[in-house]
């Protein structure tokens, strides 16, 4: 359903595959944009858009079960893509886009009871404390 591929291993290697493959098409376009005088800010706009975000896509399904390996790839696909200028030398590495976009999912769960996965949370529990003045 979210397009992610699994192996019966529980490895996202074809998926990472997938996708580095799909993204390395990017610097072409990103390469005649440039050309055509898109200025740097507005390539690293375009570059967050069109590859960050398909590169994260459902990462939260998926994140846990990449291997070393396959983690590396994704970092040396964005160091390429900033030595290239496509991408910002100060924006955060891939693992901290996953961890946030974690970070995002679990939040909007717990503030929105109506969420799907809101009932799959243990109830809350209220803690009072009896502390000494």
């Amino acid at each position: 359903m979210l397009g992610v591929t699994f192996s019966r291993k529980f490895s996202v290697s074809q998926h990472v595959d997938e996708l580095l493959a799909t993204c390395s098409q990017s610097p072409f376009a990103l390469r005649t944009l440039r050309q055509h005088g898109l200025p740097d800010d507005a390539l690293h706009a375009v570059f967050q858009v069109i590859v960050i975000n398909q590169l994260s896509h459902a990462s939260p399904a998926w994140w846990g079960f990449a291997s070393a390996d396959d983690r590396h790839r994704w970092e040396a696909f964005l160091r390429r893509s900033a030595r290239l200028g496509y991408h910002a030398n100060s924006a955060a590495n891939f693992a901290s886009i996953c961890d946030d976009a974690d970070y995002q999912l679990f939040e909007r769960i717990t503030s929105n009871s109506q969420h799907l996965l809101h009932l799959l949370l243990p109830p809350e529990r209220e803690q009072y404390y009896s502390l000494r003045e």
